[in-house]
């Protein structure tokens, strides 16, 4: 049969409040909207740093795309009127892909490949 997505709508204390069908494509979907609104103070300091707490986002997510091997993973930045791609990946099975897909082929050639291996006990690990 057809699969349908499901709506799912929070509360600010991680309640859920609300469950409807929804169409969209199979993956999930996360959307933040009036994050601070409700705690005036901290909107505005939010608006203020805006720019540092959006990179700093950015960079959390980044980190997230080339740890999280085989998931795909986009993030998109909405403005007023468009609708930028910030992040993507395409759920390859290695982290030097995923380094591809988050900062380029140039950035990915001049890492230099290690392994480490956890199995062994070294002294003082247990």
């Amino acid at each position: 049969g057809d699969a349908t997505a499901t709506k799912l709508e929070f509360s600010s204390s991680g309640e859920l409040v609300k469950q409807t069908p929804a169409a969209r494509a199979k993956g999930t979907t996360v959307k933040v909207e009036g994050l601070f609104k409700p705690l005036p103070v901290r909107f505005r300091e939010f608006q203020k740093n805006a720019k540092r707490e959006y990179g700093k986002a950015v960079k959390i997510l980044q980190g997230y795309a080339i740890a999280t091997c085989e998931t795909r993973l986009l993030v998109n930045h909405q403005n007023k009127s468009r609708r930028n791609v910030v992040l993507k990946t395409e759920g390859a099975n290695d982290m030097r892909a995923n380094i591809v897909n988050v900062f380029g082929t140039k950035q990915a050639s001049a890492l230099q490949s290690f392994e480490v291996d956890f199995s062994k006990d070294e002294e003082g690990f247990e």
